[in-house]
């Protein structure tokens, strides 16, 4: 490590670098100081191809991440959009409960005033037209809501035995 950076220190002149052969085979015109620049250049060359390789490396990996961050992106939007709707659905079941309420209880009171006219019917016309005032509360609907109280008042259990 501290050869490296030694080596980063120098930076050798490459232009000045004219070698030539000798007729033995020694090198000629090259100085030991260029020797070593050349040498500190080789190193450094050296390290900076194994950091591209690192580098390149690491660039697989994080193109490789790119497409399931993509997809994450895409699913958490999906989400919000559902969360977003799922919200505005339960605004809208809030309302129809409340319209759905509101409308029992007014077919609750009609009901109510049409059983009072015909109480009332059946008590003050003549008895000819008593026979009319029953077909008309056969043809009205039973309130869901009065069966089972109807059920309960005509028998009491007491631990599965009538009362």
């Amino acid at each position: 490590m501290k050869l490296l950076k030694a080596v980063e220190k120098v930076k050798p002149d490459l232009d000045a670098i004219q070698p030539e052969k000798t007729l033995t085979g020694a090198v000629k015109g090259v100085t030991v100081e260029q020797v070593k620049e050349l040498k500190a250049a080789v190193i450094r060359g050296a390290a900076a191809e194994q950091k591209v390789r690192e580098l390149k490396v690491e660039n697989q990996q994080l193109q490789q991440k790119i497409p399931s961050t993509k997809e994450k992106l895409k699913e958490a939007q999906e989400r919000q959009r559902l969360e977003n709707e799922n919200r505005q659905l339960k605004v809208q079941v809030e309302y129809l409960e409340e319209d759905l309420s509101r409308a029992r209880g007014f077919s609750a009171r009609l009901q109510e005033g049409i059983g009072a006219v015909l109480d009332f019917l059946d008590r003050h016309l003549p008895e000819q037209f008593r026979p009319l005032v029953e077909k008309a509360r056969e043809l009205l609907p039973v309130p869901e809501v009065q069966q089972p109280e109807r059920e309960q008042e005509r028998s009491h259990t007491w631990g599965g035995m009538e009362l």
